[in-house]
């Protein structure tokens, strides 16, 4: 039976319902009544969540040239090329000299790979976990963690001085998503909000509004 047709119906009431609350609050400012729109709909789980941990806090120039690494870890090649090209589109919007890794590479190698192309910067990103929507009931019951329908992604973005070969600085990037989104995507669509989180950060931009 396909339940994707009410379901869809569901997620937009649902939606259209809350925005409609906060948005009528009145004697409300147009930008307070959007900030409080955004607080209600991420108290409510009705959008995706992103939480960004950066070891440092320093920034690079816009004109710094970076390496992103195509990594060589235990996931399918489809998923961390995409991570990978997502990461360097995000990336790209800030800093706009940037080289792309071409096949999967070892952290030494992605390294030795910057170094020849004389880019001083390697982002090296390593997929941690990718947990798919789950709607069984069996896994449920032997994971109290998961929530139905929910998808997981967890990134961590190692920066890395290619020409002293040092670690100088790491990232962690956890998503979440909407409890609405859980029969209409796939876990790898987190990816640009959670890489434009990682590229703000990294550039000192403003941060945009979720």
């Amino acid at each position: 039976m396909n339940r994707s047709g009410p379901l869809l119906s569901l997620r937009r009431g649902c939606t259209l319902l809350l925005l409609s609350c906060a948005l009528a609050q009145t004697g409300c400012t147009l930008n307070h009544s959007l900030a409080l729109s955004r607080e209600w709909l991420h108290t409510a789980e009705v959008v995706d969540h992103h939480q960004l941990s950066r070891r440092q806090q320093w920034t690079l120039p816009v004109s710094t040239s970076l390496y992103i690494a195509f990594p060589d870890s235990h996931y399918r090649d489809v998923i961390d090329l995409r991570m990978q090209q997502t990461l360097a589109e995000q990336l790209g919007r800030h800093f706009p000299v940037l080289e792309r890794g071409q096949r999967a590479q070892t952290r030494s190698a992605a390294l030795q790979q910057a170094r020849i192309l004389g880019i001083p910067f390697v982002v090296y990103p390593q997929l941690l976990q990718l947990r798919d929507k789950t709607d069984s009931g069996e896994a449920l019951a032997t994971d109290v963690d998961i929530d139905l329908g929910r998808d997981r992604v967890q990134v961590q973005l190692l920066i890395f001085d290619s020409i002293n070969q040092r670690l100088l600085d790491s990232a962690i990037i956890s998503s979440r998503s909407s409890w609405l989104a859980w029969f209409r995507r796939a876990p790898e669509d987190m990816f640009a909000p959670a890489f434009a989180l990682f590229a703000q950060s990294l550039s000192g931009a403003p941060a945009s509004p979720q």
